[in-house]
């Protein structure tokens, strides 16, 4: 038996689903093992996380969509930074910034993308 505990919030509830599912998939013994079949990631799910994330750690005013929604801005101290919705790619003149938001990317990206697994050596 498993008691998963956490304190809610979004990117905690995030996390937590991520854990739960792979315990779950794990334990019904439906891991896909070592395939040749490309891991599908729904790009549509991380945009929304993220979106979401970076409205909980700078405000929801600060976090804007463009128009043609390839691209998400977040303003902080008068300095903006762009984020590529399809590369994931962050662009931002302050470095601190830049860094800051890169990190929150690549860590979001990893939790919620799918994990290859494979089979244990015996």
């Amino acid at each position: 038996m498993l008691v998963l505990e956490w304190e809610s919030s979004p990117v905690n509830d995030v996390y937590a689903d991520a854990v739960v599912t792979v315990i779950l998939k794990t334990e019904s013994g439906d891991c896909p093992g070592n395939t040749d079949t490309p891991i599908q990631v729904n790009k549509k799910h991380v945009r929304e996380c993220l979106q979401e994330t970076l409205s909980d750690m700078y405000g929801s005013t600060m976090v804007s969509l463009s128009e043609d929604q390839q691209q998400l801005f977040v303003t902080i101290d008068d300095k903006k930074a762009s984020i590529d919705l399809e590369s994931f790619e962050v662009k931002c003149d302050d470095e601190e910034i830049h860094s800051t938001i890169d990190i929150t990317v690549k860590h979001l990206s990893a939790c919620i993308q799918p994990l290859r697994l494979t089979p244990a050596a015996t």
